[in-house]
Formats: structure tokens, sequence, C-alpha cells
């Protein structure tokens, strides 16, 4: 409102309830985070320029990006941290869409904005916090916004799916568990198990579990047991996900079915080709079937 633009809210588990894009989100990348943004996808019509604020771990200061865990990937290069707006790929290019993250544009070398972030004329716009960003901070304060009113810690809206993924619209989801017992994946039997070991594996990436025998001055009985175990069978004793080798699967089945949607454009461009005379043969590439990985 203080910057004169519309604002609209906009729930970010809608794709449980509409599953129209699902198969394009699923082919984009495995276990895909950006499913909250779908509403978006739906909401825009014919070709359209997408502006986030996707990669803008760029604008940390060198202290933000060592809290972060992203210190490891701060080269001069503008190499990402992560692969934050990948999903997007196969469902922009459906839609028509170009997706431009605001941070990147102009940006040349890491170490220039590193510093003007850490100069000694943005001290007054730096917070020394875990989410510090000077630069941007300073062009949302200068345009009247006041300081209480934004950044002050980071707020993730990504999607994360229990592990090993599974369709949400039904009809997909029965397909796919057929075609892993056709590939040998899964025995029959072992279906219905899916949601135990969705719950297992959540425990496991939710709760931690195996910072019992890491923490010998908060769980010192987990801790000794841990010790007396690792030396009896020199391993450490560890909590690990279930079914991991699953966990790509999921986009191996999409990617396939999305070259059966798209058979028909490679069978239009070599007819156009003969048409046209440019080659004598064209060779349509048969998609990858079901049974390839």
């Amino acid at each position: 409102k203080q910057l004169g633009f519309e604002s609209e809210y906009m729930e970010r588990h809608d794709f449980y309830y509409d599953n129209s894009l699902e198969l394009y989100f699923n082919a984009a990348v495995h276990n895909n985070e950006d499913r909250n943004l779908q509403t978006i996808f739906n909401k825009l019509e014919g070709p359209s320029i997408l502006l986030t604020g996707m990669m803008g771990e760029m604008w940390y200061s060198h202290d933000a990006m060592v809290a972060a865990n992203f210190i490891k990937d701060a080269d001069n290069k503008l190499k990402r941290a992560d692969l934050s707006g990948f999903g997007m790929n196969e469902v922009r290019l459906h839609r028509h869409i170009v997706h431009c993250p605001v941070p990147y544009i102009g940006a040349v070398q890491r170490t220039s904005v590193h510093a003007i972030t850490e100069s000694e004329e943005m001290a007054p716009w730096t917070l020394n916090c875990s989410y510090d960003r000077p630069i941007p901070r300073r062009i949302a304060e200068e345009a009247g916004i006041p300081r209480e009113m934004f950044g002050q810690k980071k707020m993730g809206a990504a999607v994360l799916m229990a592990k090993p993924e599974l369709p949400v619209d039904e009809t997909r989801k029965r397909d796919f568990k057929r075609d892993l017992v056709k590939n040998e994946l899964l025995s029959s039997w072992q279906l219905p198990f899916f949601g135990m070991v969705h719950r297992y594996n959540n425990w496991i990436e939710w709760k931690n579990p195996n910072r019992y025998f890491s923490n010998h001055a908060k769980y010192p009985l987990a801790y000794y047991i841990s010790r007396m175990v690792e030396k009896l069978t020199g391993k450490k004793p560890r909590f690990k996900p279930i079914w991991q080798r699953l966990n790509a699967e999921l986009y191996r089945y999409s990617c396939n079915e999305l070259a059966d949607k798209y058979r028909w454009l490679g069978e239009e461009l070599s007819e156009l080709a003969r048409q046209q005379g440019e080659v004598e043969s064209v060779t349509v590439t048969k998609p990858a079937n079901e049974d390839s990985t």
C-alpha cells in the first residue's frame, strides 16, 4: 500500500485442489519446491513476465551469508546457492511466461555487491542480524516504507512434499504406483506402506532424531549407547530415510508422460522439414517409454 501497489492473498497449497499443472511441476525437477506458485500461473494469461525476489541471497552481507550457510557458494561468478525457481521451468514454458529474478538485474560480480553492502555509507541500513540486506533495505526505506514493516526475518513459502513423492492427482498416483511395480522398483505388496514410509521419513527430516546420538550433555543415555554400538559394530547408529532410491522416480515418470504429450510437435516439425526439402530425411526421436530411466 505504501508503494501504491495492490496486493492479493494467494494460497500456497492450491495445487492440492487443482491438479491441472501438476505434470509440469513434477517434470521440471525432482522434489520440486515451487508448487506454491501455481496460483500465480493460473492467474497469468498470455505471454507475461514474472518478477520475483528469488536468488536474493546475493544481497546478503558476508556475515549473513555465513549464518544462512550460503558462504560456500559465495564466489564471484554469481553462482546459485540452490535451485529455487528451477521448478517453474516447464510450467512457465507451457504458459508462455518469462521468469525475471529482480536481484540479478544488472548484476555482474558478487564482490562488488558485497563491497557496497559492507561499506561505511551503508551502515545506517545495516541491522547486523542473520537477515541483513542493506541495499534493498535502503531502497525500500527511502521509498517511504518504515523499517519495522518488512525484512525482519526470512519467511519461506516453498512446499516440501513427503519423500518419496507421489502425485497428488489420484488417477496419476495409481498409474505411477503401477509404473513402480512394472519397473520392479517396488512389489505390489509394498504399495500400501507408502503412508507409513512418508511418516517415518518426515519424522527424520523434521524432528532430526539423530541429534540424540551426538549431544552427550543433553541426551547422555542415547549418546553413550550409540558410542557403545559404534565400538562393537564399527558403525554409527543412525536413523536413515527408507526407499530413497525412489526419490527421483516421479520426475522420471513425469518426464516420460510430458514427452508423450509433446510427441506431436516432433512429428509436425519432421513433416515441415520434409515439405520444405531442408533435409532428405528426418527421424522423430521416440520419447523415453515408461521402462526407461
